[in-house]
């Protein structure tokens, strides 16, 4: 039931299935608190869309920040160009530049060029048009003063807790997992109300 509530849509990248990237590993580079879709490359070169500075999917899904994750430190150029046109329309973006294109079909002086354009030059925080690039997820979220979604204290230090958020007209929805084999306690809903 409702939306899907999600701060960050994760592009692992191109070059490789998002299972050999993860497998039964969780994704460890976002934030705890902060839910996450993935994005494959079909996705980011033909759904997303901007509105107001969230990226938005057909689905009604919004998304405040594209992270640049997984393998994406190679990026064909064709994705790399759709990343130059949703920062200019207001996207957030963080990720490290691209080192170059996986595909031989690419113009590697077009690639930099373009590379340059939307990462700067060893900046932590890039304008682009209308939006930015962060080289950090932590700096990202801080300026756009995103507080984690759903956090807990558990009386164990090695807690391991998932949650995923809905949002229904009159309710919030959370499904929690506890990834450990034993009852933890003192769960918290965060503090960020959903509009």
């Amino acid at each position: 039931q409702g939306q899907a509530v999600a701060d960050v849509a994760y592009f692992y990248g191109e070059e490789a299935p998002i299972t050999g990237l993860f497998g039964d590993a969780p994704v460890s580079d976002v934030p705890r608190g902060h839910g996450f879709d993935f994005v494959n490359a079909d996705a980011l070169l033909h759904l997303l869309s901007v509105d107001h500075g969230d990226l938005v999917a057909p689905s009604g899904a919004r998304y405040r920040l594209l992270y640049l994750g997984g393998s994406s430190r190679f990026m064909t150029l064709p994705v790399l160009q759709r990343v130059r046109e949703l920062v200019t329309a207001g996207a957030t973006v963080v990720g490290k530049r691209p080192e170059s294109s996986p595909s031989l079909a690419d113009d590697p002086v077009q690639f930099q060029t373009l590379a340059d354009a939307v990462f700067g030059r060893d900046e932590q925080v890039h304008g682009v048009g209308q939006g930015r690039v962060f080289g950090s997820v932590k700096d990202a979220l801080a300026a756009l003063k995103l507080s984690p979604d759903f956090d807990y204290q558990a009386g164990q230090a090695d807690a391991e807790v998932l949650a995923i958020h809905r949002h229904l007209r009159t309710h919030e929805i959370y499904f929690l997992t506890n990834r450990r084999d034993r009852a933890e306690d003192r769960l918290g809903v965060g503090p960020r109300q959903v509009a």
